[in-house]
């Protein structure tokens, strides 16, 4: 348990302290609960905070990273000053809020509230609205904000691990290159439970979990420490039958940028498994073919489209990343992932805006067809049903839950051959 009037005094020194005193070095402040204060590891240098630490520390780029993750907390103690919290909710945490992150005159703050909210009862439309909170004052004060997703937990009930599941889908799809997935690196193959290979104790992970953690954050480049003229704009991973379809969109190519696809089978350490060059230095019109990706158009200004197609996936889960190169610079994507077992057509993320009743599935398919989508209430009974015609390779689909009981649904899709891919999702 920390010590709070140390705390609070460490606080104050930092406040009186001027920042500029780093020079030109960045400043990083986290809000967070266990995860973030390092739960779980013997060691403190272990904790994923402090690895993210020591690596940008060592590149010259920081001193520390001020860290006011607090045990226990849930989105509601980092909540600014000026919020006023309902009657049977916690009150912000001086010291330990947004409000005091700011006071530390950061470049940028990561959000890390992975599951106390949820485990503690907290409808999703009030986390979600939470951290939107938190993200918007980070972004009012003109600077960069990451929040975190949800994290797989072990002994918790099933409907507590969907709604962590569908808040991670939501948290990616309302902060998009802002989020940072902790989810999917921590989960296990054949269920939402936390990976036997960073199991600690139920709800937090081992040493290895917080490499894991760490190397994601890293992977996000937060720091922008090597901008590019490119801009990433779009970055994802389809099911194709037993392929995996690896596409990206960009804008301001540099004339010698060159893109290097990686996987992984645990989120962590990836190893090439292509490279694309592109346009600009292939040369290529508009439709033209290299190294596998199709490309459309040409121009700095203009979106320019890359696929790549991964034959052997991993069995069971493959996480994908691009590194990319300009010259003697180097960035990477954040990472994508598919299970090798998704049938055709399949389901990717079911997400709602702000916990709302109206929810968004993806359905990846390898060619346009018309299918039949079912959402069958936990008894088995059907309480929705239509067909939809589906566009290769995803297409987004709406289904409005709101005249629905609370609880866990199933989400099925039936393909023109027969093919059936199912998904429970919870509506909140």
């Amino acid at each position: 348990m920390r010590n709070y009037l140390l705390l609070a005094a460490w606080f104050l020194l930092s406040c009186l302290s001027p920042v500029a005193s780093i020079a030109q070095k960045k400043v990083i402040v986290v809000l967070g609960s266990s995860t973030a204060e390092g739960v779980g590891v013997t060691n403190p240098d272990s904790a994923y905070v402090r690895i993210v630490e020591h690596y940008y520390h060592n590149l010259g780029l920081i001193d520390t990273i001020y860290d006011l993750a607090v045990s226990g907390f849930t989105t509601y103690y980092a909540m600014p000053n000026s919020y006023v919290a309902p009657p049977d909710r916690p009150a912000h945490s001086w010291g330990f809020n947004v409000t005091s992150a700011l006071a530390l005159n950061p470049d940028v703050v990561l959000v890390n509230f992975p599951t106390n909210d949820i485990v503690d009862g907290y409808a999703t439309s009030e986390y979600l609205s939470n951290l939107h909170t938190i993200y918007d004052s980070v972004i009012a004060a003109g600077k960069i904000c990451y929040v975190t997703t949800t994290q797989p937990l072990d002994n918790e009930p099933v409907d507590t691990l969907e709604i962590l599941r569908a808040d991670r889908d939501s948290i990616l799809n309302e902060f998009g290159a802002y989020s940072i997935d902790f989810f999917d690196p921590l989960m296990a193959s054949d269920s939402l439970t936390i990976n036997p290979l960073y199991y600690l104790d139920g709800t937090h992970v081992n040493s290895a979990g917080h490499r894991v953690l760490a190397q994601t954050v890293i992977n996000a480049n937060i720091l922008d420490i090597m901008p590019l003229a490119l801009s990433l704009t779009s970055f994802s991973a389809l099911s194709e039958q037993q392929d995996a379809l690896i596409s990206w969109t960009e804008v301001l190519e540099d004339p010698n940028t060159v893109f290097e696809i990686q996987r992984s089978a645990d989120g962590s350490v990836f190893s090439a498994i292509g490279e694309v060059k592109g346009q600009a230095t292939a040369g290529l019109g508009s439709g033209g073919v290299l190294g596998g990706s199709t490309t459309q158009g040409i121009g700095s200004t203009q979106t320019l489209s890359y696929s790549w197609t991964d034959k052997s996936p991993l069995n069971g889960r493959s996480f994908y990343r691009l590194k990319i190169t300009e010259g003697t610079n180097e960035a990477y994507s954040r990472v994508a992932s598919i299970s090798r077992s998704a049938l055709v057509p399949g389901i990717g993320s079911i997400y709602t805006a702000n916990g709302s009743g109206l929810f968004t599935a993806d359905i990846t398919i390898g060619n346009d067809q018309t299918v039949v989508l079912s959402v069958f209430n936990s008894a088995g009974g059907i309480v929705w049903q239509q067909a939809a015609t589906i566009v290769a390779p995803l297409t987004k689909v709406s289904v409005d839950m709101t005249r629905f009981a609370k609880g866990v649904y199933f989400l099925q899709v039936m393909g023109a051959n027969g093919g059936k891919t199912v998904k429970s999702f919870p509506d909140f």
